[in-house]
């Protein structure tokens, strides 16, 4: 099963057709082959910030509604967001999941000399702050 999680847009052409980020990567796994009764959203409410914790919450409120035995889950994230949102998931489903995580990199710079490019750089500064901020100041709620 694959769970999509996301926060509420209302802007932009592309997913103005949908309620939620989640909402629309559902649609396009389908679209792009996936069985359609192993795919489903699980949007999370609307949050100025700690957008992150508030997929993972979401997606263990859909997951703990099932009420399955599974307690490990794999979780898909883009370059160094991968990092802080494993730690921020593995957290808020506690010590009773084990949670993986499968990171894939954006096009637009090369990983492995991200200084390199202007993208890389930023991605890196930016996620870099974001993960001290998660791990020593966040406050889980």
């Amino acid at each position: 099963m694959i769970i999509v999680s996301g926060n509420p847009v209302d802007f932009g052409f592309y997913y103005s057709r949908f309620g939620s980020t989640a909402d629309a990567g559902r649609v396009t796994l389908i679209k792009l082959g996936l069985d359609s009764t192993k795919v489903v959203a699980a949007p999370a409410p609307y949050e100025q910030r700690d957008r992150t914790h508030a997929g993972a919450i979401a997606a263990k409120h859909y997951i703990d509604s099932l009420k399955i035995p599974y307690r490990t889950i794999n979780l898909y994230s883009f370059g160094c967001h991968a990092r802080r949102s494993w730690m921020l998931f593995q957290h808020t489903f506690g010590k009773q999941y084990q949670v993986g995580v499968i990171r894939t990199n954006k096009n637009s710079y090369r990983p492995e000399r991200w200084w390199k490019y202007s993208d890389g750089v930023r991605e890196v500064v930016d996620e870099s702050v974001a993960y001290i901020y998660a791990r020593f100041f966040f406050s889980y709620k």
